[in-house]
């Protein structure tokens, strides 16, 4: 073997002829001896990294034989280790070695045989199977779950980026929800509003609607800005209508009731504060719900949290690239996909 351990001939119950790691007198491979699905995972990925054009090296020795990659795989300055762990290992290992390889400059790729799969790995992905019959779990299409492919297959589209991290968005319309409210200042009626939804489609071309209940955007107190506040302009604009009171403002106030600053609903007449706790203190008369399609000027105010798009998916090409992570500088809000990009 690399390490120079003496090596066993052995048969696996499928037929694949492999060398076995001698069970002891070894201080550089973790969890040896190694099984056929350990060494056939490690044949595969290498094979599949260099399809993708990486330079891969199996059993590939750190210096001074700190450490032993199961497979090493190199493109321009970029270096990445690829580890099958296939025999058990407790997190505490799991975050030890992977800090060994990021110590060394080296990114970590784990792929996890059934034992390890109830372990919190980052950067990590698992296998299943026996043998050489093996399949790897990768997420699916954006806002759909994934499943598991042959794992000559799924490395492919892992080495080859065809995983992305983050989802590249555009907003194409909202649901607005408007209840009429008194206000508690003035005594006179508004429109409290907020966006519960919102139809999107991604760089990859996948449409879908995100509800903003479950946290897509930052609309609770305590966040830097909330989207309505962003859009109020464009609601005035495009909800002129004769049978509904004047829609809230918001802007950012502090709150005695809540002890901190925040955006807030505030009156359209007399511009005081709106709390949630009148809102849901209300008997919610007559809701209307709008369906508000967003022309150019709204989509560019339209911001989304960078932690929202934060969502790994199987992202293809479709003809305009693939979905690239944030790259603006606010570290909460950041622009979607700009609205130039054609998905017809």
């Amino acid at each position: 073997m690399t390490c120079g351990t003496r090596a066993i001939a052995k048969v696996s119950p499928r037929g694949m002829r492999f060398f076995a790691h001698k069970s002891a007198g070894c201080s550089l491979h973790a969890g040896a001896p190694e099984t056929p699905e350990h060494l056939q995972a490690k044949a595969t990925l290498a094979e599949a990294a260099r399809a993708c054009g990486w330079n891969a090296t199996v059993e590939y020795v750190g210096p001074g034989g700190e450490w032993v990659a199961d497979v090493l795989i190199e493109r321009g300055e970029l270096r990445m280790a690829l580890e099958v762990q296939w025999s058990p290992q407790t997190t505490e290992e799991f975050a030890a070695r992977t800090a060994r390889y990021e110590n060394a400059g080296i990114h970590c790729r784990w792929f996890l045989g059934p034992r390890n799969h109830t372990r919190t790995v980052p950067s990590s992905y698992l296998l299943h199977g026996s043998g050489d019959d093996l399949h790897c779990s990768v997420p699916g299409p954006l806002f759909e779950r994934g499943g598991p492919l042959p794992l000559a297959d799924a490395a492919r589209i892992l080495l080859d980026g065809g995983v992305r991290p983050f989802a590249e968005l555009r907003v194409e319309a909202i649901t607005v929800d408007f209840y009429q409210l008194k206000c508690w200042a003035c005594d006179r009626w508004y429109s409290r509003w907020w966006v519960s939804e919102a139809d999107v489609v991604s760089r990859c071309g996948v449409e879908g609607t995100v509800a903003s209940m479950a946290g897509f955007w930052a609309w609770r107190p305590g966040a830097k800005a909330r989207i309505e506040e962003r859009i109020h302009g464009h609601i005035l604009r495009l909800t002129s209508r004769d049978d509904w009171p004047d829609p809230c403002g918001y802007r950012r106030m502090f709150s005695q009731q809540a002890g901190e600053t925040y955006s807030m609903a505030v009156c359209p007449h007399c511009s005081k504060p709106q709390g949630d706790s009148h809102l849901i203190a209300a008997r919610r008369p007559r809701v209307v719900t709008l369906y508000l399609p967003l022309d150019e000027g709204a989509r560019r105010d339209f911001r989304v949290s960078t932690g929202a798009l934060r969502l790994p998916h199987l992202c293809p090409d479709v003809g305009h690239g693939r979905c690239e992570p944030p790259r603006d500088a606010d570290p909460e809000y950041v622009f979607p996909m700009p609205a130039s990009t054609d998905h017809e």
